[in-house]
């Protein structure tokens, strides 16, 4: 393709010019965690389950691991969140039994999407199903409306900002899904979408989150 020497030439300028380094520690020669700094956040792992909501999380939103989720959703740490997508994927096994037909990200609206430029739930789930091989069904769910960031409101505030925020698709008629998502707060984005994709035929939907609120 015309054009192509250029792309990893320019990378390896980039490297020379602004070296990579760990998110965490700072050390030089990796790109997003160095190994001491992942085996660290593996050991922090806290796997979690709400029976009520029929959801998992895997850490608890606090310290480095708050941080990584700041760094991911706000800074432009897309591979962060395919990393940490990754441990998700390696814990999954050990958290439940059932079979699942396909996984979902939680969608963000097309406004929001253009201003971040990427869907940290849809990074997650890219390093998932790299552990944990499963159908993307993204496409299946979508978020129609452009709300308000849940942070700061209250719970009835919550429920409402995320009533009729999402559509789904039939295609997910008579499957099992898992649904994946960056922090689960008081869990009304989960109920929401939960919701929608039942109403559209799928059997179970269960949630796993990268982590929960304390």
């Amino acid at each position: 393709m015309k054009g192509s020497w250029f792309i990893p030439l320019f990378k390896e300028l980039r490297e020379v010019l602004i070296p990579s380094r760990c998110v965490l520690c700072g050390i030089y020669g990796f790109t997003v965690l160095c190994p001491s700094c992942l085996k660290e956040i593996e050991t922090l792992a806290k796997p979690m389950r709400d029976e009520k909501l029929q959801s998992f999380s895997l850490f608890f939103y606090e310290g480095k691991i708050r941080e990584l989720v700041h760094l991911m959703k706000y800074k432009g740490f897309y591979d962060l969140g395919v990393i940490l997508g990754m441990i998700m994927g390696r814990y999954f096994n050990t958290l439940t039994n059932s079979f699942f037909d396909g996984i979902i990200p939680v969608p963000l609206h097309r406004r929001e999407l253009r201003n971040r430029g990427y869907n940290q739930s849809e990074a997650l789930v890219k390093g998932f199903i790299c552990e944990y091989p499963m159908p993307n069904l993204k496409r299946c769910l979508v978020k129609v409306k452009e709300t308000r960031p849940q942070v700061g409101l209250s719970s009835a505030q919550r429920r409402e900002n995320v009533k009729g925020v999402f559509s789904s698709c039939k295609d997910i008629k008579g499957k099992r899904i898992i649904l994946i998502d960056d922090v689960f707060t008081t869990g009304e984005t989960i109920k929401s979408c939960q919701k929608v994709l039942k109403l559209n035929g799928a059997i179970t939907v269960e949630t796993f989150t990268l982590c929960k609120q304390l």
